[in-house]
């Protein structure tokens, strides 16, 4: 018994110590000179159907609770527009929906899905075009595209044959570009200024649940397929189900 509790005593002084480290670490980052608010902060989903804005260099702080979605939060993005801070959110509740980090508030949401939304962005092309617009993706096998002022969809990308769970716009020509990843094992590249799906990356064999354009260069020579888009030395990098990960060649559309 005398060895169990000598066991605990340190235990519990090992617990101490490390908490008290901890507080200290947290002081001496609020020591640190104030930063802007929108540079401290941290969105996260939940399954409870709220998000979450967490203060990260001051005090850890719980910040902002934004409660609407009736069902679980799949995807978050932050954005500037206008002068405001703003997030985007899909759920399983088939919505997509844009929060107002100033004024902590829901002020717009898009219906139109018929199944879970599993990503939704924002579109730094159209905006680049007076035309602030909301990108998601969903288990109803649709990419839609939503103009924020007026909640109405405008356009729709129907070519995967199953569930689209991720899509990422282009780091190069403004944003013009996006790829997506679907349940159908295919990549799809679009283009948001013709509305043209580019061409279809074949290769895995099972969901493809993240996509990303990769700065890595690629050392093909073969000919380009499907015309030069700016991307030049860009590739794209593809996460599946079927446990690999595989880096594409978006000039001549080939996998590396």
């Amino acid at each position: 018994e005398k060895q169990l509790l000598s066991h605990h005593d340190k235990l519990v002084k090992f617990l101490e110590e490390k908490n008290e480290k901890l507080t200290q670490d947290i002081k001496k980052l609020s020591n640190k000179d104030e930063q802007k608010e929108n540079d401290n902060t941290l969105s996260s989903n939940s399954k409870h159907s709220s998000t979450y804005t967490l203060g990260l260099i001051r005090s850890s702080k719980l910040l902002k609770i934004f409660s609407g979605h009736s069902n679980a939060i799949n995807s978050l993005q932050y954005s500037s527009l206008d002068g405001g801070q703003f997030l985007c959110s899909g759920s399983s509740d088939y919505t997509v929906r844009v929060w107002d980090l100033d004024n902590n508030k829901q002020i717009q949401i898009f219906n139109g899905h018929s199944d879970n939304v599993w990503n939704a962005k924002f579109s730094q092309y159209h905006r680049n075009h007076n035309r602030p617009t909301i990108c998601s993706a969903s288990h109803d096998n649709t990419i839609r595209f939503w103009d924020i002022k007026t909640a109405k969809e405008y356009q729709t990308f129907k070519e995967h044959s199953n569930h689209v769970y991720t899509i990422q716009f282009s780091p190069f020509t403004g944003g013009r570009y996006l790829c997506s990843g679907s349940a159908d094992n295919t990549i799809r590249l679009w283009d948001v200024e013709t509305l043209k799906s580019l061409h279809v990356f074949n290769g895995h064999s099972h969901n493809i649940y993240c996509v990303e354009f990769s700065p890595l260069q690629s050392n093909s020579k073969d000919t380009n397929k499907i015309g030069v888009i700016g991307g030049a030395g860009y590739t794209i990098c593809s996460g599946s189900h079927d446990k690999t990960i595989r880096l594409w060649d978006i000039e001549n559309t080939k996998q590396l």
